[in-house]
Formats: structure tokens, C-alpha cells, sequence
């Protein structure tokens, strides 16, 4: 299920009357963004993806209305249901090796060319139908029109704090106030503070389209 992005939209014009609608819709974008970059919060399955024998190189793509986040989009990766490790290139090449020409039937690592291709190491010699499963970390893309529901459930407050304190902040605007704008920053960054401490104590409500696969 998808919640609209007018849902948001309503609850801010009520704080800014006088705004436009299209600096509303612009800035709710922008935080919903914002919000699923600094915390890492909206995960999903992506589409199995073919192995191709001696192809170390695969290009993800993002469900529609969603981005990948900027910083590390692949949250676990799995080949053959199997998860493998993730490196970089620094760490193959100070190996000594020539890494790159390296292949066998089950890669055990990954890592990422930015921003939406997966290198497999070493190179699968073999052929494998669905053979390489990606839980990637997204965002919404910036023309979506909805967002998952439990951004809204779970996160309303985040991003109307953070919007109104992008709104309240433009310089040079009758709605502008600078006081107003640090104080719903000051709650915006509270709310971040928040989600991030119940994921790292597990006690997240985020309601997930997929879930990870058992270790």
C-alpha cells in the first residue's frame, strides 16, 4: 500500500497558510529524501537478477517512485541464497593480485560502482537464472507522487517538522521565521535522533514490502 503525498501537504499548509502549494509538495519531497538518506529506514527486495557466465558486472534497478540512497544502497546481497561478503576495490587490489580476471562458480564478495552497479568477485564462471538477490536501501525518486504507508504511520512527524523548517528558512519570503524554522529543525533532528536508536535497538515499526532472508 501507498500513502499520497498530499497527506503531508495538508497538515503543513494548515502551520503556512500563505505558502504555495508547489514549494509544499517540493519541500515534503525533499525531506522525505533527506529523511530515508540519514537513516537508512526504507529497505526492499529488489527483483532477482540472471547471472551471466564471466559477467562480474550487474546494473540494479529501483522499484518505481524510488531511488537508491547515496551511501551504501546495498543493505545485504545474496548469490545462489546464499550471502556474500561486501569489500572494495581498494581492499582487492592491495591483494597484489590481478583480481579482476579471478572467477569461479560461487562469488563470495561484492562491491559497489556508484551508483547503481554490483561487481561480483570473483566473476561467476557459470550461468545462473535468478541467481543474484540484492535487499537494497531506497528513497522516494523525485517525481514520486505516493510514499510507502509506513512513512506516513510512522514518520509524519519527522517530515513535517523538517519541512516546515526548510519553509520557515527561506529567506526573503513573507512566511519566513527564523525562529520558527530553528525550532522545527531542532525537532526534525530529534526525530532522526529517534528512528535511529529504535533501529539499532530493533524496535523499528517500519512496515517493510520484503523482509531479509535468515543468515
Amino acid at each position: 500500500m501507498a500513502t499520497a503525498l498530499t497527506a503531508f501537504y495538508d497538515e503543513v499548509r494548515s502551520r503556512i497558510p500563505g505558502c504555495p502549494s508547489s514549494v509544499i509538495q517540493r519541500e515534503i519531497l525533499n525531506v522525505l529524501r533527506d529523511l530515508c538518506e540519514r537513516t537508512n529506514i526504507w529497505k526492499e527486495d529488489l527483483d532477482s537478477i540472471d547471472v551471466v557466465a564471466d559477467t562480474a558486472e550487474y546494473s540494479l534497478t529501483a522499484p518505481s517512485g524510488a531511488d537508491f540512497v547515496k551511501n551504501n544502497p546495498v543493505n545485504v546481497a545474496y548469490y545462489n541464497d546464499v550471502p556474500i561478503r561486501p569489500t572494495t576495490r581498494k581492499v582487492l587490489d592491495a591483494t597484489g593480485t590481478a583480481w579482476q580476471n579471478n572467477s569461479g562458480s560461487s562469488p563470495n564478495r561484492f562491491f559497489l560502482i556508484y551508483p547503481s552497479t554490483v561487481r561480483l568477485y570473483p566473476m561467476p564462471s557459470e550461468a545462473l537464472d535468478e541467481g543474484l538477490d540484492i535487499y537494497a536501501v531506497l528513497k522516494p525518486s523525485l517525481d514520486a507522487t505516493t510514499v510507502e504507508d509506513f512513512l506516513y504511520d510512522d514518520h509524519r512527524d519527522a517530515v513535517i517538522a523538517g519541512t516546515l523548517a526548510r519553509i520557515f528558512n527561506q529567506n526573503g519570503q513573507p512566511w519566513f521565521n527564523d525562529v520558527a524554522a530553528k525550532d522545527e529543525a531542532s525537532a526534525y533532528r530529534r526525530e532522526i535522533a529517534s528512528a535511529l536508536a529504535n533501529i539499532q535497538r530493533g524496535h523499528t515499526t517500519t512496515e517493510l514490502r520484503a523482509q531479509p532472508r535468515a543468515w
